[in-house]
């Protein structure tokens, strides 16, 4: 027979307590945690409170652009999307899922015929409606309806217009009127002309991307009025001044120098009036290529091409004496050169404003012109 013993008994009785209440407490938690994972696997993951006041409407299946790609044909239920059917001219020709995409529908057209008439604005021609579709209607998408409506049979008329400005230069007309106050030859500008500005605009319509000829137009406007040149032409007949009167003064004593005729010919023109204007000197008829002489000797001073003169040789004889030789076809001095008296410095010729063969001989004292008859030996 075992002897008791009471310490060991108690430290045992000790233990067995000890483990049964932590075999109790390993059960508790583990129903807490079976409970946990049930109430869990029942619970839905968006933990917010919705009470049946806030429980947002069923949406539709439809696409962003407002047309249900997936289901064209389903029927309104009350949400944000609402059938619309394209009226125009009073006959629908389009429903589409919502009035946003019809209308946007509407815009595409639009700018699809800009693009192709290259224009920047564009305008429906029709009466085009957009009325709420009942639940039965079908529904087309909106790629549908873009081939629909831009057909060749489409009633849908969408006009784009293009305005082209263009300015022209509007040239001025001369007119002239004979006055027989004015000599021959005289011009008087009365009226000094000056060119317009003549605006054109075209106005060109294209219908759905096609020009319309009957639509165009095209207006002008005179932005500034052309003033015709008016010109009086002279025709009163020219006289020339007669030997004996109108000739001048005489000028000083010419001393000791001595002129003679520089060439053989007659006197076609005199000292004095001529043409309304003044002739400083004589002019003389003579034959093409006749000699021209010195009519006195001197220094030659000048030849050249002088404007009207045409070829020019000029002489001084000192005293402040000098004779000038114009209209000539050649020379036969050069300037420094010193001449005698009669002596050949060149040929009749026609250079200048002469109409014909002749010479031009003028005398001038200290560089005033002078009547040469008045110093000539034989005139």
């Amino acid at each position: 027979m075992e002897k008791y013993n009471g310490k060991r008994d108690h430290e045992t009785s000790t233990k067995r307590i000890f483990s049964l209440i932590t075999a109790i407490m390993c059960a508790v938690i583990t129903c807490a945690c079976a409970v946990y994972i049930a109430l869990n696997a029942q619970t839905p993951q968006n933990t917010d409170i919705i009470t049946p006041a806030q429980t947002p409407e069923p949406m539709p299946n439809a696409s962003p652009n407002g047309t249900d790609e997936a289901n064209p044909g389903a029927t309104d239920d009350g949400g944000i999307y609402r059938k619309t059917t394209i009226v125009i001219d009073g006959e629908p020709a389009a429903t589409l899922v919502s009035e946003e995409a019809a209308q946007t529908l509407l815009d595409d057209i639009r700018a699809h015929y800009m693009m192709i008439s290259m224009t920047d604005n564009a305008s429906i021609a029709n009466n085009v409606e957009l009325i709420p579709a009942d639940g039965a209607a079908e529904c087309i998408t909106s790629d549908e309806a873009f081939a629909l409506l831009t057909s060749e049979n489409t009633r849908l008329r969408v006009e784009c217009s293009i305005t082209h400005t263009e300015r022209e230069i509007i040239p001025f007309e001369t007119k002239t009127s004979n006055d027989e106050r004015l000599l021959r030859g005289t011009r008087i500008i009365e009226t000094v002309g000056r060119t317009g500005v003549r605006l054109t605009v075209t106005n060109r319509v294209y219908v759905n991307g096609i020009l319309d000829e009957s639509a165009g137009s095209t207006t002008k406007k005179e932005l500034i009025e052309p003033i015709d040149e008016v010109i009086r032409i002279g025709t009163l007949k020219q006289k020339d001044g007669e030997p004996g009167k109108n000739e001048g003064e005489k000028g000083r004593s010419k001393g000791d120098l001595t002129f003679i005729a520089p060439v053989k010919g007659s006197i076609k023109r005199n000292f004095g009036r001529l043409n309304g204007g003044f002739n400083y000197g004589l002019d003389y008829l003579a034959q093409e290529g006749g000699e021209v002489k010195a009519s006195c000797g001197g220094t030659v001073v000048l030849c050249m091409m002088r404007g009207g003169y045409g070829l020019t040789v000029e002489i001084d004889h000192g005293n402040g004496f000098l004779t000038r030789y114009a209209h000539l076809k050649d020379i036969t001095v050069s300037v420094g050169d010193t001449v005698e008296q009669g002596q050949v410095i060149g040929y009749v010729g026609s250079t200048g404003n002469a109409e014909r063969a002749m010479l031009r001989f003028e005398l001038r004292i200290d560089g005033v012109a002078y009547n040469p008859r008045y110093y000539l030996e034989q005139a």
